[in-house]
C-alpha cells in the first residue's frame, strides 16, 4: 500500500493572529489531524507564540520575518496569512508575497484572510474604510486597502 506523503503547512500570522486565529485552524487540524505546522512568529512575540504552540501538537515555531522565511523552495504544500498584509508597508508586502510564492510548492495552497479593501461590499463600506486608519493606529491600512491583491500575487 503506498502511503500519501505528509503535507506541510505554514501559518504566517501575528501575535494576536497566532493565539487567537482559531477559526482556519480548526478546519485544518479537523480535516488534516496529521498536518505538520510551522507557525511563523516574528522575535518581539516569541514569548506569547512558545507558550501557544507548547499546547499544540504537530506545530513547530520559526522564528523570522515573512519576507525572508527560512525554507528551502517549494517547502510547504499549504501556506495561510491570517490578517497581516494590511499590517505591511507596501514594499514590505510585496516581499512577502513574493516570499509565499517561493516557499508554496508548485499548486500548493494559499489561504488568505485579511481585512475588506475599496469596493469589495456595496454600499457605504468604503466610507468606514476611509474612517478606521485614522480612529486606529494602522499606518499602512489605506495602502492596503487600495492594493490590487489579484495583481501582487500574481507579479510574485
Amino acid at each position: 500500500m503506498r502511503m500519501a506523503p505528509a503535507l506541510k503547512r505554514l501559518e504566517i500570522e501575528l501575535d494576536h493572529s497566532l493565539s487567537e486565529g482559531g477559526e482556519q485552524r480548526l478546519i485544518f487540524e479537523q480535516e488534516h489531524p496529521g498536518l505538520d505546522s510551522v507557525a511563523l512568529s516574528y522575535t518581539n512575540y516569541l514569548d506569547e507564540a512558545e507558550r501557544f504552540t507548547s499546547r499544540r501538537k504537530n506545530l513547530t515555531l520559526l522564528e523570522g520575518n515573512a519576507e525572508e522565511i527560512a525554507v528551502k523552495d517549494h517547502y510547504f504544500d499549504i501556506v495561510t496569512s491570517i490578517y497581516l498584509f494590511h499590517e505591511l508597508p507596501p514594499k514590505i508586502r510585496e516581499k512577502v508575497a513574493a516570499e509565499i510564492s517561493r516557499v508554496l510548492k508548485p499548486g500548493g495552497l494559499f489561504v488568505f484572510v485579511d481585512s475588506l479593501q475599496y469596493g469589495d461590499v456595496a454600499g457605504d463600506y468604503d466610507a468606514l474604510l476611509e474612517l478606521f486608519p485614522k480612529r486606529f493606529h494602522e499606518p499602512f491600512y489605506k495602502s492596503y486597502a487600495k492594493t490590487d491583491l489579484p495583481r501582487l500575487f500574481e507579479k510574485s
